[in-house]
């Protein structure tokens, strides 16, 4: 468990992990679970963004993108197990070379994603410009390539 930089706060956790230990409260907030995990709570939001977080339980409000999330104390310890990395020599273990290749693909996914929409904002600007001169042309030329 990671120190708090405000004692206030760390208590406030503690006693929020305390009480979802005895059964006193189901779930633990994003900031204790974070605080518990020993990491920040914007890298678990981070985490959570990418697929890789612990299993959680979002609000009602699931829709808004700040919407309020919940864990349990046994998502959170289950998912820290299942997160230990063992080496044999200079290999990792392979569930984390999954992450890693997960990782690369999602960066890969969104690199596409961009530059598809690079794409479709020229092709909307040059519609813009050209406007029905532009699509008349492209009636009158089927078999051309599209307008890149």
């Amino acid at each position: 468990m990671k120190r708090a930089k405000d004692p206030i706060m760390e208590v406030r956790f503690r006693q929020e992990i305390a009480d979802a230990r005895s059964g006193v409260r189901p779930y633990v907030t994003r900031k204790a679970a974070a605080w518990y995990l020993g990491m920040h709570w914007t890298s678990l939001t981070k985490l959570q963004e990418e697929g890789f977080g612990p299993p959680s339980i979002v609000h009602d409000r699931s829709k808004q993108t700040n919407a309020h999330q919940f864990y349990e104390l046994s998502d959170l310890d289950s998912w820290m197990s299942s997160r230990k990395v063992r080496f044999r020599g200079d290999k990792a273990d392979i569930s984390t070379l999954d992450l890693l290749k997960r990782r690369e693909q999602a960066m890969k996914l969104r690199a596409e994603i961009r530059r598809m929409e690079e794409r479709l904002g020229r092709l909307q600007r040059r519609l813009a410009k050209d406007g029905p001169a532009l699509s008349e042309n492209l009636k009158n030329r089927p078999n051309q390539r599209q307008i890149r």
